[in-house]
This record gives C-alpha cells, sequence and structure tokens, in this order.
C-alpha cells in the first residue's frame, strides 16, 4: 500500500514484534505473531472466531493510526513529503 521503499526501511527500522506489541498497549488489541510464538517475522494474526464486526473496524483503524504514525517517521528520516500508495 505504501510501497517497496517504505516496507524495507519499516523492517530495518523495527521490531517484527514492535507493532504488534504497540497495538496492544495503546489499542488494547492482542494479535498473535504470524508465524508464532518465538519467532521473528513481519505479520499479525488476527482471530476470525469470536470478534464482533464492530471489532474488527476497531482494529483496522487502530492499524492505521499506527502505520500512519510509521509513515509520518519514515518521510521525516527519508526527507521525503509523502509517500505514494499502490
Amino acid at each position: 500500500m505504501f510501497g517497496r521503499e517504505f516496507v524495507e526501511w519499516l523492517l530495518k527500522n523495527t521490531e517484527p514484534s514492535e507493532l504488534l506489541f504497540r497495538l496492544a498497549r495503546e489499542a488494547h488489541m492482542l494479535l498473535l505473531p504470524g508465524r508464532g510464538f518465538g519467532t521473528q517475522h513481519p505479520s499479525g494474526r488476527v482471530s476470525l472466531a469470536n470478534l464482533n464486526e464492530s471489532d474488527y473496524r476497531q482494529i483496522g483503524r487502530a492499524m492505521r493510526r499506527l502505520i500512519e504514525e510509521y509513515v509520518e517517521r519514515f518521510n521525516a528520516a527519508t526527507g521525503k513529503s509523502s509517500i505514494k500508495r499502490r
């Protein structure tokens, strides 16, 4: 969505679990690591078993706020004014 350059910067400048821990701390949402516990992998899983539709909207909004913060950090670190969305 934000391009390869941003993804490469994000992977280089964050730990894979950092985003998951921030979502838990700031938005009170627990997502599981994409490849299970104890592994370093830049992905997360949301349980589809027992959440209400409104819960998924809340998760989406929290993820959007978090990623937009990292986009701002990327822009500041690289001197870019914006990222093209795909």
